[in-house]
């Protein structure tokens, strides 16, 4: 999962990122999860929609974001904590300390272990999904900041939400009750999307026997 600035991949840009390998077969974790902050160089202006600004504020994503500007800034400009949505605009447009600070090595060496793992080079067959929720539009995104995740993120993808609404619909609303909303941080939504996953599966059994 991946949170931006806005929706437009042309404009917007990416925040966090998080990823979790996940054995279908066994139904558990695989490794550790990947997770990356993002902060961009000094040159770089942020531009955000208006709904994403509003969501990073509630969700506490912008404040951790300025808070990491702060202590991996090279200047010594204070922003104050106490910020309301109106202003965050004009304090991120005005700020010119920002730096790079992502470990888009360590991103790509987890998703290559993902795929020595579950693809097979004999055969070339892909075993490995890109699953989650608006996975299309994680990936999209992804790309167009950096042409290696073409390659490195598998085409074949499971949009879970999707599967969701449709069994809602035509089997049980009820299953999917319990689970908790999840709050639009990238780590949440992985998790959520697990659970989620989970309890798909675990329907189609009951309904098996």
């Amino acid at each position: 999962d991946i949170e931006t600035t806005g929706l437009d991949k042309n404009k917007n840009d990416i925040l966090e990122i998080y990823s979790q390998a996940y054995d279908t077969k066994k139904m558990i974790k695989v490794g550790k999860p990947f997770y990356g902050k993002i902060i961009y160089p000094h040159d770089h202006q942020l531009i955000w929609d208006n709904s994403a600004l509003e969501m990073a504020h509630n969700n506490g994503l912008l404040k951790e974001y300025l808070e990491n500007v702060k202590k991996y800034s090279m200047g010594d400009k204070i922003l104050s904590e106490n910020f309301i949505v109106g202003d965050l605009e004009q304090i991120l447009a005005s700020f010119k300390s920002f730096i790079f600070f992502v470990a888009r090595k360590e991103f790509i060496q987890h998703l290559i272990k993902i795929s020595d793992l579950y693809d097979d080079p004999n055969t070339y067959e892909v075993y490995n999904y890109f699953a989650g929720i608006n996975v299309y539009f994680d990936r999209d995104f992804l790309v167009s900041k950096d042409k290696i995740f073409k390659d490195l993120i598998s085409h074949r993808t499971f949009e879970i939400r999707t599967l969701q609404l449709l069994i809602e619909e035509n089997i049980s609303y009820s299953l999917f009750k319990n689970l908790d909303k999840k709050p639009h941080r990238a780590k949440e939504d992985v998790e959520y999307s697990i659970n989620l996953f989970e309890k798909i599966v675990y329907q189609n059994i009951k309904i098996l026997e």
